[in-house]
């Protein structure tokens, strides 16, 4: 997916395939976690849709978890 295109998504729904999370690291205050997703959405009307891998940090704030720094890729397969 071209950078142009992203401006046109609507209808977005990201569904994180839970088979292939897998947490790296866990520690008092901070966590990673790798994962699978399935997006789906229109660009200009048409449908569109594809896999990839996405990799989350996460810092404990008093009782709560945030996401600090968010990567996503596509499945190799899928590349332009």
């Amino acid at each position: 997916m071209k950078l142009t295109e992203i401006a046109r998504f609507t209808d977005d729904v990201a569904l994180v395939a839970d088979f292939y999370a897998r947490l790296l690291n866990v520690a008092p205050q901070i966590a990673t976690c790798v994962y699978t997703y399935h997006w789906r959405g229109s660009i200009d009307g048409v449908t569109r849709e594809g896999f990839g891998r996405g990799t989350n940090v996460l810092r404990r704030a008093g009782n709560q978890w945030h996401i600090i720094h968010e990567h996503l890729s596509p499945w190799p397969s899928q590349r332009d």
